[in-house]
């Protein structure tokens, strides 16, 4: 397993919801979850270990490449029916969801919506389901072996995203 794949897997809870499409309807191991079905929740109610962003038609490897600046995400998920992309950003730490972590839940998802309006995101998918790295329709692309801290992804947002 390569290290990237390792990364992703050390961010994804072990005993995962999935199913085959946005209505997550199956709970499964991590290991059957990520190869065998079409989306999954990138968190669970006590941890929340990525900030996934809903590409819709956008390609943030294309935003890369024409010089945009946006934080690099950690891996891209494309859906290969029609190219649609999931950027996920991979956090150093987890956030620890509980009463006390409000606060920092709330920063996280403002930081969601910046890397949305950066990304050009879809801003009005608030759900945390993503679609799974290695099911057969979908290609997983390593971009940066980085995790990150919310507060270096709130500094590279521009100061106008939010």
């Amino acid at each position: 397993m390569s290290d990237h794949r390792r990364l992703l897997v050390a961010h994804t809870a072990k005993i995962v919801e999935c199913g085959n499409n946005k209505m997550l309807t199956t709970t499964a191991a991590r290991h059957v979850a990520l190869h065998g079905f079409s989306h999954y929740r990138t968190d669970t109610p006590l941890w929340i270990p990525v900030l996934p962003v809903d590409m819709d038609g956008n390609d943030p490897i294309d935003l890369i490449m024409a010089g945009v600046r946006i934080p690099y995400p950690t891996w891209v998920v494309y859906n290969n029916a029609n190219g649609h992309a999931w950027a996920m950003y991979a956090l150093i730490d987890p956030i620890v969801c509980s009463p006390k972590s409000a606060r920092i839940e709330r920063y996280a998802a403002l930081i969601r919506d910046g890397l949305c309006l950066v990304l050009g995101g879809d801003p009005n998918y608030t759900n945390t389901t993503a679609r799974t790295p290695w099911h057969d329709g979908h290609t997983y692309y390593p971009v940066l072996h980085r995790r990150w801290e919310l507060r270096e992804l709130a500094a590279l947002l521009p100061l106008d995203s939010g």
